[in-house]
């Protein structure tokens, strides 16, 4: 009996590593009601749904808009800022602005600039807080050649019901890596991506209109409408699924303690 109870312990232990190994898959959804300060000017927020690989920098956002109320102006495109706790606006110098341009009938483009601090939309011109203008800080763009390395999948499709579903899927370890160009205080950079918690800065825009320079990177981008997710130290949830090598070690705890069980029939 000892030994029995000793293999299990065993198991139970390989079941808890098991379930450790896969902490690297961070998930996180939102909708009306939840926390944060919202704005449904840039059109209704209807959900989002988003996911961080810690271990492959792999990073997914869409969400599902209804129209402006009271409009028919429908949502266009959206900035994004996201970190692992404190609301995001206002951190110069250390996360990626990511600017998803759903406005052509072409197809979304997704660019990534270093985000200058300000609380608006102006990264993608001007890469610090201060009064100056100076060059931004881009670090992606869609159009590049180099866009199958990191772009998974870029969304923007509307739905039986009427809304939008828009955003992205991708590899964000350039953005995680990015050597910043400018710096403000010494902060650390982090690019993209969240843990346990997550901090959002999020703003929809309707009437959107936009321009692109040769380079691929914007040179425009203003909107009729503007909407906002404001979140701080929101909570998330880690993938449920175990990595193999993880499940390797749980079946060898069930096994040992099927071997013993069967050595004790045999006593």
């Amino acid at each position: 009996m000892q030994n029995f109870i000793k293999a299990l312990t065993i198991g139970a232990a390989l079941a808890a590593i098991a379930g450790s190994a896969n902490a690297g898959v961070y998930n996180w959804e939102w909708q009306p009601g939840d926390d944060g300060a919202y704005s449904n000017q840039g059109g209704a927020i209807n959900w989002i749904q988003s996911s961080f690989d810690s271990d492959t920098n792999r990073l997914t956002w869409y969400a599902n808009f209804g129209n402006v109320p009271s409009s028919s102006s429908n949502t266009e495109g959206f900035t994004l800022a996201i970190n692992n706790g404190p609301n995001p606006k206002g951190y110069e110098g250390e996360l990626g602005l990511f600017y998803f341009d759903a406005s052509r009938s072409s197809g979304p483009r997704l660019t990534v600039y270093g985000y200058n601090g300000r609380n608006d939309a102006s990264s993608y011109y001007d890469g610090t807080k201060d009064d100056t203008i100076v060059a931004p800080d881009r670090i992606l763009s869609s159009l590049h050649s180099s866009a199958n390395n990191w772009v998974f999948d870029l969304k923007s499709e509307l739905n039986g019901d009427g809304s939008r579903t828009m955003g992205f899927s991708i590899d964000a370890t350039d953005i995680v890596d990015h050597n910043p160009l400018y710096s403000a205080g010494g902060t650390d950079w982090s690019g993209a991506g969240y843990d346990d918690n997550i901090g959002v800065w999020f703003h929809s825009f309707a009437g959107l209109d936009t321009r692109y320079r040769t380079n691929g990177y914007l040179k425009r981008w203003t909107a009729n409408r503007q909407g906002w997710l404001d979140l701080a130290n929101g909570s998330t949830m880690t993938d449920p699924v175990p990595e193999p090598a993880s499940l390797l070690l749980l079946g060898g705890g069930l096994g040992l303690a099927g071997l013993v069980a069967r050595c004790r029939k045999r006593a």
